[in-house]
């Protein structure tokens, strides 16, 4: 999420994958970061998505999850935003950053999203 607090748990999180890096799985990384929540009209928005760039170049997606109402409803339906608003822009978003991150994952020649 484009929030303060969320900045914070990516940092946490960052510091677990490290640990995890050098005890149990050198090889881990951080395969992509996905945007969410995104409000174009806040600078708060705006300076965490540049934040999260400059420190994980190359790994943020270009697409983003805009803050949608219609997002936020769909669970309390018991259904996805596919199930909910299936043509919406929530929905059009995730098949966008979807297809970006298969795409990502086709060029480094990976077929399931793992090794």
């Amino acid at each position: 999420q484009t929030e303060y607090y969320a900045l914070e748990g990516l940092s946490m999180l960052v510091n677990t994958v490290e640990r995890i890096k050098n005890y149990l799985n050198p090889g881990l990384t951080i395969g992509a970061i996905l945007l969410t929540m995104y409000d174009r009209r806040t600078n708060l928005s705006s300076e965490v998505a540049a934040e999260i760039k400059r420190y994980f170049p190359g790994v943020v997606l270009e697409n983003y999850i805009p803050r949608l109402v219609k997002l936020s409803e769909a669970p309390s339906f018991g259904t996805s935003i596919f199930g909910h608003d299936p043509r919406g822009q929530g929905a059009v978003a995730y098949k966008a950053a979807a297809y970006e991150l298969a795409s990502r994952w086709a060029s480094l020649g990976v077929e399931d999203g793992g090794e």
